[in-house]
């Protein structure tokens, strides 16, 4: 009985590895806007679907980007866009509409760009420190498939949406970052359901810790100490200030312990999400993120609190 099992299991997973392999077969000329083409992530995959004759929107929220693509790329369409901006968005969508062929829909949504906002202990930041998160990485998706879908639909396309790893399990000292991306996560499964019967799929990708500008330590240090030097006295004592040594202590060897320079696994999820005949809902990469979401989903909550803190800094007052 345990070998019929162990064989189909195998067998599955077999079947599986086969069908992932499966590309859509007209994928060369489909159109695909991707927001926060600037760098990392969005930068990579614009240049990866265009190499695969895709016709690629690279939304780019700065000057310098737009400038970059005019110069090094026939192919790729840059346009100026702000996902905080619903003015800037429509602004995008006209774009988009006007250069689509006629009776030709949006293949493809990419809603890639984001930010990591403020660190720190969540007891530290204020409600404003949580807005630009929040309006990045889920309003900015949220305005994004609002305006954009029409065309989505006319070609029963795709929606791909960024999340984390840390929208899975609470991260320690991100606390904006991870509960926006937890909403995103809640968000892209409600859109999912949503739109299950109007042939516009939803895919989200869940990286883990990958080096890009999310992993900058000196900006990591300095936006700790501000935060910490706007608490009043008592909580400043409470604290302790070797305390802020101790977090960008535990950062650093967090992020060398996990940080990978293989962008290349985040960019294959997203063309496999893009491209493949049958996509997958989710795309976990890194083996960070694969770990820490199977810890979570089968051990018990005592043994993850246990295990996210056992490294984590003591305040003064908590000895």
């Amino acid at each position: 009985m345990l070998l019929t099992i162990l064989g189909v299991m195998l067998l599955i997973i077999i079947l599986k590895m086969i069908i992932r392999r499966f590309k859509l077969k007209n994928i060369r000329g489909k159109y695909v806007f991707i927001t926060g083409c600037d760098s990392g992530f969005g930068k990579l995959l614009a240049t990866r679907l265009d190499t695969l004759g895709i016709h690629v929107f690279a939304g780019c929220f700065t000057t310098k980007a737009l400038e970059y693509y005019m110069k090094n790329s026939n192919s790729i369409k840059a346009i100026a866009l702000d996902v905080t901006d619903v003015k800037s968005i429509e602004n995008a969508y006209q774009v988009v509409r006007s250069t689509l062929p006629e009776n030709t829909g949006l293949w493809a949504l990419v809603n890639n760009a984001g930010t990591l906002g403020h660190f720190g202990p969540v007891t530290w930041l204020s409600e404003e420190d949580y807005q630009r998160p929040l309006s990045v990485n889920l309003f900015g998706m949220v305005r994004m498939v609002r305006t954009f879908l029409p065309i989505v639909l006319k070609s029963k396309g795709r929606i791909v949406n960024m999340t984390s790893g840390s929208g899975k399990i609470a991260a320690l000292n991100v606390g904006p970052y991870s509960i926006s991306k937890f909403a995103a996560e809640a968000y892209s499964d409600t859109l999912r359901r949503e739109l299950y019967k109007t042939g516009v799929s939803v895919h989200i990708i869940e990286p883990g810790c990958f080096k890009t500008g999310f992993t900058d330590m000196e900006l990591i240090t300095r936006i700790i100490s501000g935060n910490f030097e706007k608490l009043d006295d008592e909580m400043k004592t409470f604290y302790g200030k070797g305390y802020i040594d101790k977090i960008n202590s535990t950062f650093r060897d967090t992020i060398k312990s996990f940080e990978s320079s293989k962008l290349h696994k985040v960019i294959d999820a997203y063309e496999h999400a893009v491209t493949a005949r049958f996509p997958l809902t989710r795309y976990v990469v890194g083996y960070d993120s694969n770990v820490l979401v199977f810890l979570n989903t089968y051990f018990p909550e005592w043994l993850m609190d246990f295990l996210a803190c056992v490294m984590s800094p003591t305040p003064s007052g908590g000895t």
